[in-house]
């Protein structure tokens, strides 16, 4: 962004260390859609300064499911980072980042109450160069998923997981999974990250609630402690049902001292349509 920008380059600076590598997640708390659907998401930051950021300063998400099978869907992503600014010293952009690529996976363990999903995908190096502004935006922004963000980098996704479904519908789901970073440029090493959350829904007749943990751990490092080798957040959501549309709300809050100093939280809406 500007040089006035503050404490965000303490973020940048300590991504760029890692290589630094953005670390691969997926959407642990949003209601994504089953079989055939489109998903739109959108996210706004609360920064801890004052920035100037005009109303349009926005991430968003655009997603498709497209059933490829009994137990298989093909899984499409867009990502989007918009900043515009309420000063004219700083330049509106809009970054079309890496397209996810994936496909997902679903068997039975127990009759109608557990699953295992095991997930595969990639995102190939898409994103342009030279819109730092919109990339920094970005990944602060929906540091989840910050990866679909940085240019010149090919990352890998796999991951497995159990989800539970209880009578009264209440369901929980554990995941773990690991991102291979692979830069396109010379001078760059590949870093491999670890994932890991715990999410929990609870419908409410035509409404749904979830929260969820999520963390991230570098693993290709040495001589980092645990603190600095992971980033922690929180997320909350809340979901209606309206026939096969799905709108939402949700919000998320950083845990680590290497976000919160910038970062106060974030939220937005997010809204699923499901394709009979």
């Amino acid at each position: 962004m500007r040089d006035s920008y503050g404490k965000t380059s303490v973020i940048v600076l300590l991504l760029t260390l890692f290589f630094s590598v953005p670390v691969a997640a997926q959407n642990y708390w949003l209601y994504p859609g089953s079989d055939n659907s489109v998903s739109l998401e959108m996210f706004k930051p609360k920064f801890d300064e004052d920035l100037s950021l005009g109303t349009l300063s926005t991430v968003w998400f655009l997603s498709g499911h497209i059933r490829a099978g009994d137990r298989l869907t093909v899984v499409l992503e867009m990502p989007i980072s918009n900043i515009d600014w309420d000063t004219p010293l700083g330049e509106d952009q809009t970054l079309f980042g890496n397209p996810y690529i994936g496909i997902e996976g679903r068997a039975q363990l127990v009759a109608g109450s557990r699953y295992f999903v095991g997930r595969l995908g990639f995102r190939p190096p898409v994103a342009s160069d030279d819109k730092f502004g919109a990339v920094e935006f970005g990944l602060l922004t929906t540091y989840h998923r910050f990866e679909a963000y940085f240019p010149d980098l090919i990352t890998i996704y796999g991951s497995g997981g159990i989800e539970h479904f209880f009578p009264s519908g209440t369901n929980y789901g554990v995941t773990v999974g690991g991102a291979l970073m692979i830069p396109t440029e010379d001078g760059g090493d590949s870093e491999l990250f670890i994932d890991y959350s715990v999410q929990f829904k609870f419908p409410l007749d035509q409404f749904e609630l979830g929260a969820g943990f999520a963390g991230r751990m570098l693993a290709t490092e040495g001589d980092l402690s645990f603190g600095e080798r992971t980033i922690h957040q929180l997320g909350v959501m809340g979901n209606m049902h309206f026939g096969n549309f799905r709108p939402g709300l949700h919000l998320r809050i950083p845990l680590d001292d290497d976000l919160t100093e910038v970062l106060d939280y974030v939220y937005g809406f997010n809204l699923t349509m499901d394709i009979p």
